[in-house]
């Protein structure tokens, strides 16, 4: 085996050891398929385990995963736009984190993201997110990220409903919250995912293009098109969002009901 050979069998090892899904196979494997793989990662990643029952004794302890911070806090300001038009500027602080296991092994998790109001009161948590448009609006003081992609908006809130406290901004203080409820992102996926809200028949039927661009013969006439949101803007309630399509430059606005979570008119730009 070659040393590339043998460093990318480590590392394979090393994710499996950092990553709860497949620590939770572990537990289940059978003994003798077990076997095989504990003797190649003993030789290659140097854990410190007797047999197959001291693996599984140790992966199982509570304390078998953690999280380490990985960098400072920044702590900044962000607007958040209410659903009344006001703009509220809360605290906003960020750091990176990193999962460890008791052996010693980690790799890069996530950046966290932490927003307060002005009574230090935690509004938002959650992972960073690598999207091209994210928009923080707010109905009071829930606050909700807003992402948005060609024809599809998400819709992203809190993860808990507790008080929590970051007076002082100290960095123990972000470090508790980032570790009593990063558990709860576990399912923030299947979350936004319910509330995904597509726009695509907006597109199909004409709504953002100026002429009749599309192709009933050809479904797949407007494929590569782009759109990005201009803009977002509060109006009796509800959020006005401009579309533009700079395929075939054209706009058009769609309003939000964030409490309802679903769209509730729609309109030409100008």
């Amino acid at each position: 085996m070659t040393k590339k050979e043998k460093e990318e069998l480590k590392e394979t090892f090393e994710r499996i050891l950092l990553d709860e899904i497949a620590i939770k196979d572990i537990l289940t494997t059978d003994d003798e398929r077990l076997k095989h793989h504990l003797k190649t990662a003993k030789k290659y990643c140097n854990i410190p385990v007797k047999n197959i029952e001291d693996l599984r004794n140790q992966i199982r302890a509570t304390d078998f995963l953690s999280l380490e911070r990985a960098s400072l806090w920044e702590i900044s300001f962000i607007p958040v736009l209410n659903y009344d038009g006001n703009i509220h500027n809360f605290g906003y602080c960020r750091a990176k984190y990193n999962i460890v296991n008791k052996w010693g092994h980690k790799r890069f998790l996530n950046y966290f993201q932490i927003i307060y109001s002005n009574d230090f009161l935690v509004r938002w948590f959650n992972y960073e997110l690598n999207e091209p448009q994210i928009f923080w609006v707010s109905i009071e003081n829930e606050v909700y990220r807003i992402t948005y992609r060609h024809e599809n908006l998400r819709i992203f809130h809190n993860v808990f409903n507790e008080t929590e406290s970051v007076a002082g901004l100290a960095p123990e203080t972000f470090d508790n919250v980032v570790r009593k409820h990063f558990k709860k992102l576990e399912s923030e996926f299947d979350s936004s995912e319910k509330q995904r809200i597509e726009l695509d028949r907006y597109f199909k039927k004409g709504f953002f293009y100026k002429g009749p661009r599309y192709d009933l013969k050809n479904p797949h006439s407007f494929e590569g098109e782009i759109s990005v949101m201009k803009d977002v803007k509060a109006e009796n309630g509800l959020f006005r969002m401009e579309i533009e399509n700079t395929t075939y430059p054209h706009s058009g606005y769609v309003y939000l009901d964030l409490k309802k979570l679903n769209i509730v008119g729609a309109e030409l730009a100008g």
